[in-house]
């Protein structure tokens, strides 16, 4: 019996609890990581579609530009697919890279694997 009137964890049962500690921490970070990617797919779905957007007008500019040399709709259509590519671009810019304060993807995981790994060796040496 341990001071308190606990059991002692054996050294497997610590080792167990440990395993779960890490699992639990790995899992949490997931759930981030792939609340993260949706978001970024979602943004950078969003983009292509603007860019697809931006490309069709560009095009719809230059036939109408060259059928009606001089006409202000070619102009009109031009403003427009440039307001659309960027739109696209700052969607891109400030949708589609990571969080700098989020830290590396499973940073706490691989620290605690670090740490468990050296309190472990420690145990059985």
């Amino acid at each position: 019996m341990s001071e308190n009137g606990d059991p002692k964890k054996s050294a497997a049962g610590e080792v167990f609890s440990l395993l779960e500690d890490q699992i639990e921490l790995a899992s949490l970070e997931w759930t981030y990581e792939k609340k993260q990617s949706v978001r970024r797919i979602g943004a950078l779905a969003a983009a292509a579609l603007l860019v697809l957007t931006a490309f069709v007008m560009l095009q719809v500019t230059i036939v109408v530009g060259l059928v009606r040399v001089g006409l202000p709709v070619a102009g009109a259509c031009l403003a427009l697919a440039a307001v659309y590519a960027v739109v696209a671009g700052l969607l891109t810019w400030i949708s589609g890279r990571r969080d700098p304060g989020a830290g590396v993807p499973f940073q706490g995981t691989r620290q605690e694997l670090r740490h468990n790994l050296r309190w472990i060796r420690q145990l059985f040496s």
